[in-house]
């Protein structure tokens, strides 16, 4: 059983306020009690994206660099960019929450700068689409892999060809994005898009 897996919600009472009660059960097997206000569950927690392969991640993306921790991302609080961010993403595409997951990459390979891997999950057509991204340290995608999906081979053929996701290579916060036929695509697009925004403008003095 994966990490993360959402056993259920209950509502409860957290010190005299309403909240939230969630149990997760760990790869071992053991049932974990986490209890979270409403407000910071809705606002400040992002959604949870375990990087499920970070040694091949890394081969792909970043060839030569070390792997970094993947249990311990670094967390960029996006709450004071917030209304930057949302002018930025546009109507299409919504901020999910006031915090990114950052895991930093060092300098190796053809990156010489470092950069780092982001992670975002998608609605595709048929579930949920677990995106990758890498970006050096300037904020430019390097390569963008998908670890997992639900869609049928005719349009999982077309989501993980080298064409589509290379088409992102090289794309910054700036870029435009073409308009992707078929939602599943297009939810993958918006996806990478969102990060390279929320990053730009997270890391923005």
């Amino acid at each position: 059983m994966n990490r993360g897996f959402l056993l259920g919600i209950l509502a409860g009472a957290l010190g005299g306020g309403a909240g939230l009660v969630y149990l997760l059960r760990d790869d071992s097997g053991e049932v974990k009690t986490t209890y979270a206000s409403r407000t910071a569950f809705s606002q400040n927690a992002p959604a949870m994206v375990p990087w499920r392969d970070p040694k091949a991640d890394m081969a792909f993306l970043f060839p030569g660099a070390s792997v970094p921790d993947s249990s311990a991302p670094k967390v960029i609080a996006l709450s004071s960019k917030r209304v930057q961010i949302i002018k930025s993403l546009g109507k299409d595409t919504s901020l999910d929450s006031n915090a990114l997951y950052v895991y930093p990459v060092a300098g190796g390979g053809p990156v010489a700068g470092g950069g780092a891997v982001l992670l975002r999950r998608a609605a595709g057509e048929f579930g949920a689409i677990e995106v990758v991204l890498g970006i050096d340290h300037g904020g430019k995608a390097v390569g963008v892999r998908i670890q997992r999906h639900r869609e049928p081979p005719e349009i999982e053929k077309i989501l993980t060809s080298p064409k589509f996701l290379g088409s992102f290579s090289g794309k910054t916060a700036q870029s435009d994005f073409s308009q992707e036929t078929g939602k599943s695509l297009r939810a993958v697009s918006l996806a990478v898009r969102a990060l390279l925004i929320e990053y730009d403008a997270g890391t923005r003095a």
